[in-house]
């Protein structure tokens, strides 16, 4: 499963930095990633499939997080949020 968000040049990357306020290559932000999968988009719900606890480092640009096997990720639609 793969997610892209660009957030070195970007605004994801802009706001990542004003809320964060890190230096970059050497501070760690500690956030929650979570997929959500749904079957169908007619279906109403997300369901929660995967939270995961990752650091990132301020200026990275590809944050990699292992996803648990047991999860069909070859249907299907999915959302990830990532918190604080």
């Amino acid at each position: 499963l793969g997610v892209d968000a660009d957030v070195a040049e970007s605004i994801a990357g802009r706001l990542f930095g004003q809320i964060y306020n890190l230096t970059p290559g050497t501070e760690t932000a500690d956030v929650v990633v979570k997929v959500y999968k749904k079957t169908s988009l007619a279906q109403a719900d997300w369901e929660l499939v995967q939270t995961k606890p990752v650091s990132i480092v301020a200026g990275e640009v590809n944050v990699e997080v292992d996803l648990d096997e047991a999860v069909d990720y070859t249907s299907g639609y999915f959302k990830v949020e990532v918190e604080q």
